[in-house]
């Protein structure tokens, strides 16, 4: 076996796994974000007067 391309074939799957892990953590801190600001957003009160009223037209 060539033990330098097989170091180089082991580094480049690390560096693959690192980007692939670094990766997902930024989608989970995204998703996390977009999360806590739909909370923020339902818990602000609401314009009570919005839906009280249906304009139909035939």
């Amino acid at each position: 076996m060539d033990i330098p391309a097989m170091s180089m074939i082991s580094s480049q799957s690390n560096v693959a796994t690192s980007a692939s892990i670094d990766l997902t953590k930024m989608a989970i801190d995204t998703q996390t974000q977009s999360g806590q600001n739909i909370a923020e957003m339902l818990s602000q009160p609401q314009d009570p007067n919005i839906g009280t009223t249906l304009d139909a037209r035939a």
